[in-house]
């Protein structure tokens, strides 16, 4: 049941349920809103769920959401109820199933640093693997450029020999093949299921209510990933995503977890990454228009504004062929240029021909405007 203080004035008011065991309440003393979790700490011997709590206290990170206050049930023998702060970006998850949202480049790559800076932390300080990292666990801020890995229920120590923990069944979509191969998991296994949320920041959500869960289970049970590889090519990638991330989240994702950067390394390649930050305004799938910046980690007076338009014409001797047109201009002056890069005609659904557009205006804007 939900906290609401055993003073006659009750502390936690105009509570909402929004999930089983999870709502949302104000705290009137300090005039915010928070999350309320109600849980059973049991069930997964080798868990720290019923620790969470201490952990939870324990840790000491900016991108791990903090813990308010924590109280026993009354009502309910063996629960505890969490309370947390409240992230107004809501998580990746709700933001773009509910909301509609669409990140850009820049804000899924700042997004990833601050999850692997996350995992940097839990792996190496407090020597913990998630094991259930997801695009529901990781919350944002009010912009949705900030990301806050959540919900330690599944959280176990790695074993000091071993450097694993046991595998559990979590979110079958996002457990690593060695989940189902050797049955441990490691802080491989937490990278890996960051690398597919990155793939659906970048991409769209995962067709959820067209997948088979018995062929998922399957697959995972064999020590595969959840998903066949055709949806996870490099062709799945969404056009303006630069190949040196797609090669990043590629790795990030790969079946053998020798061959996926440690969430250091992860970091590391992150901060290396220089790409224009694409945004789809409007539109859907290989049609609308696009903004851009460069370069990245400069102020805005300092970059330049890139727009990228795609439609199939309609008429005239290319009907039928899409049109592709990029143009650039100063952000602080008001005349659009053409870049060199277009504008060209396509095959209208030839996917590949966009994505090499996207990347022939990106290599023209970094040599003419170096970052």
């Amino acid at each position: 049941m939900p906290l609401r203080g055993e003073a006659e004035r009750k502390t936690y008011t105009r509570h909402m349920e929004i999930a089983n065991g999870v709502w949302i309440a104000h705290h009137e003393i300090l005039g915010e809103n928070c999350i309320q979790k109600t849980y059973a700490p049991s069930g997964r011997e080798d868990a720290i769920a019923f620790a969470e709590p201490r952990l939870l206290n324990e840790f000491d990170h900016p991108h791990i959401t903090p813990l308010r206050e924590a109280q026993f049930d009354p009502n309910r023998p063996g629960h505890v109820t969490l309370v947390m702060r409240v992230y107004q970006g809501g998580s990746i998850y709700a933001a773009m199933e509910t909301g509609g949202h669409r990140f850009s480049v820049g804000a899924v790559i700042g997004i990833l640093q601050d999850v692997a800076d996350a995992l940097v932390y839990l792996h190496g300080t407090k020597r913990v693997v998630h094991r259930d990292v997801k695009p529901k666990n990781v919350l944002l801020d009010q912009d949705r450029r900030v990301g806050f890995l959540a919900d330690f229920g599944s959280a176990a120590a790695l074993d000091s020999a071993t450097e694993t923990a046991a595998a559990v069944r979590t979110t079958a979509l996002y457990q690593a093949p060695e989940a189902g191969s050797i049955g441990r998991v490691g802080p491989m296994a937490d990278v890996y299921a960051l690398g597919l949320t990155a793939f659906e920041m970048l991409n769209g959500l995962f067709p959820y209510s067209h997948l088979d869960a018995a062929e998922i289970d399957r697959r995972v049970n064999r020590g595969r990933r959840a998903l066949p590889d055709r949806m996870l090519a490099p062709a799945a990638f969404a056009p303006p995503v630069p190949n040196d991330l797609r090669h990043l989240v590629r790795r990030m994702i790969a079946a053998d977890s020798d061959l996926r950067p440690t969430a250091a390394g992860l970091l590391r390649a992150l901060r290396a990454l220089k790409c224009v930050d694409w945004y789809h305004e409007a539109g859907k799938g290989l049609d609308g228009e696009w903004s851009g910046r460069w370069p990245p980690r400069r102020r805005t007076e300092q970059q330049m504004e890139l727009s990228v338009t795609s439609a199939v014409l309609r008429a005239g001797a290319h009907r039928g062929r899409r049109r592709l047109t990029a143009r650039y201009r100063s952000t602080t002056s008001g005349g659009w240029r053409t870049v060199g890069a277009g504008p060209i005609t396509v095959v209208a659904q030839d996917e590949a021909a966009v994505s090499a557009f996207f990347s022939a205006v990106d290599a023209q804007v970094a040599r003419r405007w170096p970052a």
